[in-house]
């Protein structure tokens, strides 16, 4: 008896709007940007507000994001970041050079779990606005797959990290990035919410 053959579909067309509810048993423990050591599960619950220098695909290669081009010196002792244009933070800070290096020296002067790979950075050159040079005191082959895959790569408006902050007001004033969705309210270990930014780069 032949087997009945599936009718081929059509893909599903993209819904926009609505509600989406993510659930997990990971806690919240704490909401704000990379640099204040929010430990694995608090960044997670982050991810909807930043976004990282780069990405990866499923197979583990290093994709364009923030950095919109990439480049490692012959003898790999500088890697330059070309970056995207156009981009702010949400609450209007561009998002240039300046930006990047002063996020990788936050999180690596917070001492960060997993920072220690950015103990091989000797210094940061600013080459243009959207342009910076990471010099390295030695090749490390893994650096751009961290700042892919960590929330060390994950950008933070510098203007709302100099901000001072309570326990209380953290997640306010210092969860401000550059992706699709801007923090709306939490509570500890119970939700999380974000609504959507209007200022996003991307369609």
């Amino acid at each position: 008896m032949p087997l009945a053959t599936a009718q081929a579909q059509s893909p599903p067309k993209p819904q926009y709007g609505g509600t989406f509810v993510w659930n997990h048993n990971g806690g919240i423990p704490a909401i704000g940007a990379p640099s204040d050591n929010l430990g694995i599960a608090g960044n997670r619950n982050t991810f909807p507000a930043f976004e990282n220098i780069l990405k990866t695909d499923e197979q583990e290669r290093i994709q364009p994001w923030l950095a919109e081009s990439w480049s490692v010196a012959k003898d790999g002792k500088y890697i330059t970041l070309r970056l995207r244009k156009g981009v702010k933070f949400q609450d209007g800070t561009p998002f240039n050079a300046e930006a990047v290096k002063y996020n990788l020296e936050a999180v690596f002067k917070a001492n960060i779990m997993g920072s220690a790979f950015l103990n091989k950075v000797s210094s940061y050159d600013i080459v243009d606005e959207h342009t910076l040079r990471v010099n390295l005191k030695e090749y490390d082959s893994t650096f751009l797959l961290r700042l892919a895959q960590s929330a060390l790569g994950q950008m933070a408006s510098p203007t709302a990290l100099r901000k001072e902050t309570t326990p209380e007001t953290m997640a306010k004033l210092h969860c401000v990035g550059t992706g699709p969705f801007v923090f709306d309210s939490w509570k500890r270990d119970s939700f999380v919410k974000y609504k959507k930014w209007n200022g996003y780069c991307q369609k």
